[in-house]
């Protein structure tokens, strides 16, 4: 049997989702499955706050200890002490899945972040919010609509998308 991955939903999705998905059908959700950075969670607003609040153990936290292999990979090597923290959120899930969780696939729609964590974590730890998209309607966690609003509104939202994905139509 194959191990599940582990997903880091990254701000832009988390948005996505949050104005998507309905609140008590996440809430069934599998526990343990999905994760935010803690500034994803700390800067929420919204609908962003109202999806991460419904279950703390649906989007759980990547929490970076003082002192530990992942914050030194944090403020040592990823996010340079002159650097805007703009980036604070995906800094925090690169240096989480590489130390915490190495099944750990970040979700984003950021090009420089997706370029940063696959040059950090590799092949296969780095995914467009398609590839969630997808994983939530197969798993049966998103209706068919639901799944074509939430990828409607990815290619609106990535201006260098000319149509949704054709692994994404069907």
């Amino acid at each position: 049997m194959q191990a599940m991955a582990s997903w880091i939903v990254d701000d832009g999705p988390m948005d996505q989702l949050a104005r998507v998905v309905p609140l008590d059908e996440v809430a069934s959700w599998p526990k343990g499955q999905f994760f935010v950075a803690e500034a994803t969670r700390r800067n929420a607003s919204g609908k962003r706050r109202e999806l991460l609040a419904c279950d703390p153990d649906i989007f759980r936290t990547c929490e970076i200890a003082v002192g530990s292999e992942a914050a030194d990979i944090l403020y040592g090597h990823l996010r340079l002490p002159r650097e805007p923290i703009a980036k604070e959120a995906e800094y925090q899930a690169i240096a989480w899945a590489m130390t915490e969780r190495k099944d750990a696939v970040l979700v984003t729609l950021d090009k420089r972040a997706a370029m940063l964590a696959l040059a950090e974590l590799g092949r296969g730890r780095v995914a467009h919010a398609f590839d969630l998209w997808l994983h939530l309607r197969d798993g049966g966690l998103i209706t068919e609509t639901q799944f074509a609003a939430i990828c409607e509104a990815t290619r609106r939202n990535d201006h260098g998308l000319p149509d949704i994905p054709l692994r994404c139509k069907r």
